[in-house]
């Protein structure tokens, strides 16, 4: 008898953004593979994923378009990320939870630099985590994109390097956006996905008129300029 491997099951650390959808469409390629729900964490000042713009009520509306749960996280900066944090991974994973996977693509990145989120839980769980999009170059991560028709709009720049104009555009099949070179610039924006290969339908969402700065995730003193997106 043929011998055939489980399926493995993945929770999604979610931030509503590109490689989010992208490390999606690539862990669903293995009809072995199987997404159980999103995961993602919120500030709850803004009721927004941190430092991306994109509001909580967006990310509900994904994950309704992709029929999959999704689980919130609310961390505020006035208690220890990595101790809520780990809890949760540790009740998910006494659940049954076994891979935990990030959409971080190490090698398109100019700065190489992990994610604080992930660097806290690699530390802790690198026996459960996955990185769907761990081995593209630049050239391969931007053909991914384009040839599995991946839409997504900018949702925060770094202003020192990204002209404010981008704010809210379209990331288009032509790249217009962004530098010709395999997107150069894609570590200096964060995304809103608004449609992907597993999107059942388009996300219809507003721009709020303010816009906010936020230092950027990383603390290297860069400060993120975000929109405000909102489900209709």
């Amino acid at each position: 008898m043929e011998y055939k491997e489980p399926m493995k099951k993945f929770i999604l650390f979610w931030s509503g953004g590109k490689d989010s959808s992208l490390a999606l469409t690539q862990i669903l390629k293995n009809q072995e593979h199987r997404v159980e729900a999103l995961l993602t964490i919120i500030d709850p000042t803004h009721n927004m994923v941190w430092g991306t713009g994109i509001h909580e009520s967006l990310l509900l509306e994904q994950a309704k378009i992709l029929k999959l749960p999704l689980l919130r996280i609310y961390l505020s900066s006035t208690i220890d990320h990595d101790e809520q944090l780990f809890k949760t991974l540790k009740r998910l994973i006494s659940n049954g939870t076994e891979h935990f996977a990030f959409g971080f693509a190490p090698q398109v990145k100019k700065k190489n630099k992990s994610p604080a989120i992930l660097k806290s839980v690699l530390s802790s769980f690198s026996q459960h985590i996955v990185l769907p999009l761990a081995e593209f170059n630049r050239e391969e991560y931007a053909k991914a994109h384009l040839d599995s028709h991946h839409h997504a709009i900018v949702s925060a720049i770094q202003e020192s390097h990204i002209p404010l104009s981008v704010l809210g555009k379209a990331i288009n099949r032509d790249q217009t956006l962004l530098a010709n070179d395999s997107f150069e610039n894609w570590d200096q924006i964060h995304s809103m996905a608004i449609f992907s290969p597993h999107f059942k339908m388009r996300l219809a969402f507003s721009r709020a008129i303010t816009i906010n700065e936020n230092e950027n995730e990383n603390n290297d003193n860069d400060v993120w300029t975000v929109q405000t997106l909102k489900s209709v």
